[in-house]
């Protein structure tokens, strides 16, 4: 997830009372847009085939626009949530992406069944990561605890709907330098060995505490100073728990597992990124080719 002012806006900001379109995702046959209304937020729909992304969206006919309702995005803070006081440069601020929520709650049925979805996975994560701030480890990544708000501003303007009660707004971090997949993708050379060492010794201690990751890859391994450690705690799961609201990774993740969270599920995918390391070149790249992660993945 990224920052909500990261999405830019493709042509100024909207005039009054005229629905702009901020940004759009493909989903299938359609694109999804968010739009932005007199300091509103809108989620909107059209099929490809109608070619009229670019028209105003309140006359698309898919699926008109709907008010995003941020209640259903952002938790209400608890006193058991630790609040942030960490800033700078150091700091990474994990916050919900409105564009890739609109691709979840777009679809009329999923508005319907999963109103909640984006509050409830957030909530989750926070929960996961404040008993992780109780018990650290060198090789999981490092929590500061939660950003709270009543009022929300979307590039510089002040959102029509405000909260009574704080709201979790973004959870707080330390900012690494990389991913163990930028490292594989630029060609830099490391240590395979002590990224898998830092990687099991991180599924490990999850699992001490009570928890399976379940989405063990390349992009939830971060990388600073010469240290590796395990992050992206948004599929987390109790070991033993059904799987809700996020999952693994197609490819990742053991085709079998997923039912209810067991270790092994982890494990299997520590095995996968073993092997995608050693077919990558052990962090020692050359300038021979190297298979793709597509066809890596399906051995």
């Amino acid at each position: 997830m990224h920052a909500p002012g990261h999405l830019v806006a493709k042509q100024g900001m909207a005039a009054a009372n005229k629905m702009h379109i901020l940004d759009t995702i493909e989903v299938g046959c359609m694109y999804v847009a968010l739009c932005l209304q007199d300091d509103t937020l809108f989620v909107a729909g059209t099929t490809k085939i109608a070619n009229n992304v670019h028209s105003d969206p309140s006359s698309w006919m898919a699926c008109p626009p709907r008010v995003l309702n941020l209640a259903n995005i952002y938790p209400t803070y608890a006193d058991s949530m630790t609040k942030c006081t960490a800033d700078g440069p150091d700091i990474y601020m994990k916050r919900p992406n409105y564009l890739s929520i609109a691709q979840v709650v777009q679809p009329f049925h999923l508005s319907i069944l999963l109103p909640s979805y984006p509050k409830n996975l957030i909530n989750r994560e926070v929960q996961r990561c404040e008993a992780m701030r109780k018990n650290p480890h060198p090789n999981v990544a490092v929590y500061h605890g939660v950003d709270t708000a009543q009022e929300l501003t979307f590039h510089g303007h002040k959102l029509a709907q405000t909260f009574q009660k704080e709201v979790v707004t973004g959870l707080c971090f330390k900012k690494y330098d990389s991913t163990l997949q930028d490292l594989v993708d630029n060609k830099e050379h490391f240590n395979a060995k002590k990224v898998l060492e830092a990687i099991e010794a991180g599924i490990r201690h999850l699992h001490y505490i009570g928890f399976v990751h379940f989405d063990i890859k390349p992009e939830n391994i971060f990388h600073a100073d010469g240290e590796f450690v395990i992050g992206d705690f948004d599929s987390m799961h109790e070991i033993g728990q059904v799987c809700r609201l996020k999952g693994g990774t197609i490819g990742w993740m053991r085709e079998q597992g997923g039912a209810t969270m067991q270790r092994e599920d982890d494990w299997y995918s520590f095995g996968r990124i073993k092997l995608w390391l050693e077919k990558k070149g052990s962090g020692h790249p050359d300038e021979s080719g190297y298979p793709s992660t597509e066809a890596i993945l399906k051995c």
